[in-house]
């Protein structure tokens, strides 16, 4: 059998933990966990779309400078099709244009799941908004368990 408390801080639990200890049952009969709950955040309370939008331009910058980067590469290449040595302007709008949609898009992206953990405006933001709790977990027969429950009670954990 087992019984579970959450404490609500570590001092109170690690006194509940020694007097559990004080009341006979062995150390290995007995589990202390951190237990941390850090509620959901909403988009708009992220850095999210910022860090999407940024990561957007300087894709589309670097997308389009890579485009138009290889359109010039190949309308400099000797005996390439006639079809790009008709238009080698517009094939080189259209490289450099589909290199900076593409950049955007891809570190858009990249910038969006970079910024969907982390908070607006306050760098410790999780953990102030983190409860702690601590479980203490111990085993043993049905007599130790009735004398843990009320030694758990009397040191103030919330029996799970």
């Amino acid at each position: 059998m087992k019984v579970e408390a959450k404490f609500t801080s570590q001092e109170a639990a690690h006194n509940a933990q020694n007097a559990i200890q004080s009341a006979g049952l062995p150390l290995e009969k007995i589990s202390l966990e951190t237990q941390s709950f850090i509620p959901r955040t909403e988009i708009r309370q992220t850095q999210t779309l910022k860090n999407a939008s940024t990561a957007a331009v300087t894709g589309g910058v670097l997308g389009g400078m890579i485009g138009f980067f290889l359109s010039l590469v190949n309308s400099n290449v000797p005996g390439s099709v006639t079809f790009v040595a008709d238009h080698s302007e517009r094939l080189m709008f259209l490289i450099t244009l589909a290199g900076s949609i593409i950049g955007a898009a891809g570190f858009g992206l990249i910038g969006a799941i970079t910024g969907i953990n982390v908070p607006k405006n306050v760098p410790n933001a999780y953990r102030d908004k983190a409860a702690d709790n601590y479980l203490l977990v111990v085993e043993g027969n049905e007599e130790q368990v009735q004398t843990v429950t009320e030694i758990l009670k009397q040191q103030g954990g919330q029996l799970a």
